[in-house]
Parts: structure tokens; sequence; C-alpha cells
């Protein structure tokens, strides 16, 4: 597995007797960097998570620490490093064991989530699906539009707003663009929990990882009533 480095050292930490070859992947240097010199990955660590990951160091072998690698070529990466002390039948720490797994991707998701639900504090019925079309979060703006409380609607999807005023051929255009282009924005008609039908403005964007597969799909939806009628009442 070229995401995880398997690490095992003496019970001082001052000689590395087996790592991984993913090392090279996720630090960007050489197995030997890391054998001649038992420091060498520690250097590398982040300068601002350096004191705490050297903290977490002295706590007798067993530790599950997240930190920034920076590589050679400026590149950062995210690892969580969980260490165990593997003891002999007198209970003396014999060795150090380790998994350093690269958790960039996760961070990144994480962090684009963290602004999303900044921005969740909306007049805006905002809504965040997985990549299933589950919902994990709404916002206030999204109870106060549709009448549902944010435990009446995680878990499910949103079909649940779906009204019959479009056919099963709109929805599964609607679902193939997003998927084609990674977004949908358009009018749609939506249903609150007391059964009236309403129109809105929907804006769906798809978050993707690093590889290009979505992780999360986020759903704005504005709604249009006053805007339609003022428009019909023009029109007539």
């Amino acid at each position: 597995n070229m995401h995880e480095v398997f690490w095992i050292t003496n019970s001082t930490k001052d000689e590395v007797q087996y790592v991984s070859p993913a090392y090279e992947k996720i630090w960007g240097k050489s197995l030997q960097s890391l054998y001649d010199s038992p420091r060498d990955w520690l250097e590398a660590v982040h300068r601002d998570d350096q004191q705490r990951v050297m903290d977490a160091q002295q706590l007798a072998g067993l530790y599950d620490e997240e930190y920034r690698v920076v590589r050679p070529d400026g590149e950062i990466r995210w690892v969580r490093d969980r260490a165990f002390p593997v003891r002999d039948n007198e209970d003396k720490i014999i060795r150090i064991v380790g998994i350093a797994e690269d958790i960039t991707v996760r961070k990144k998701v994480e962090s684009e989530l963290r602004i999303h639900a900044t921005a969740f504090d909306t007049h805006e019925s905002l809504m965040i699906t997985d990549a299933e079309g589950v919902i994990e979060q709404v916002n206030q703006a999204f109870t106060d539009t549709t009448g549902y409380l944010a435990e009446e609607v995680v878990g499910k999807t949103p079909r649940i707003l779906k009204s019959d005023r479009h056919d099963a051929e709109f929805y599964q255009e609607l679902w193939e663009t997003l998927k084609r282009t990674g977004r949908w924005r358009g009018e749609i008609w939506s249903r609150r929990k007391n059964g009236d039908f309403y129109p809105v403005w929907l804006n769906i964007s798809s978050v993707n990882r690093n590889d290009g597969t979505v992780s999360h799909y986020i759903g704005s939806h504005t709604d249009i009533t006053e805007r339609k009628a003022a428009e019909e009442k023009i029109q007539s």
C-alpha cells in the first residue's frame, strides 16, 4: 500500500530497523536517508507541527498524531502517524512499531467542507450530501424554507423534496449533467413538509477528491415564489 508507511524502530527510536517503500512516495526522500539518519522523517515535519510531534514521541512508544510533511519539492502532505510499543516477557519495551498513513485527500475534503460549513450561515437553503446523494447536513435556512428539521432529512435523499411537476426524464438529465460537468443549475419545483409546491432556483456543485472522484455534493436553493408571481403579473 503506497498510502501507508509501515515502520519499526528500537525502543529509543534512534535506530530504524524497517521502513516500507511508501516512505519514498510520501516523504519524497530515499529509504536509505532514513536508515542513515533516524530523525530524517522528523526534519521534514512542518515546523509548526514539530514540537507537538516531538512531545508525542516521549509517550513510551504509544501515540496517534496528525501532522504535515514538507517534501523536498515543497509539496505538503498530511500524515496520520500511529505508534505502538512491543514488550518482552518482563514488560520491557523492545521495539516500536508504527503506521504512517497519507491523509492528504481526507484533509482537503475536510477543509473544503469547513469552508462550506462557514458559508452555511446564510439566507440560502443549503444541503450537503455524500457521493450517493444521502443528506449529511442542512442549514437553518433549509428548515425555514422547507419546514423539515435537520434530523428529519439527514440520512435520507433529496427525493423527500420531490414534487410531481417534473417527469423521471427531467431528474435523469439533471443527474447526468451533474455527473458529467460537476454542476447543475436551474429552476425546479420543490415540495415543503406541509405538501405545498414552490419554485426554487437550484444550484448543485460536486466536491472532488484529489483523484477526481466525487466525495460530496453541495446544493443551494432559493425560494423564487415572489419572483415567479411578479413575472406572471407582468406577462398578464
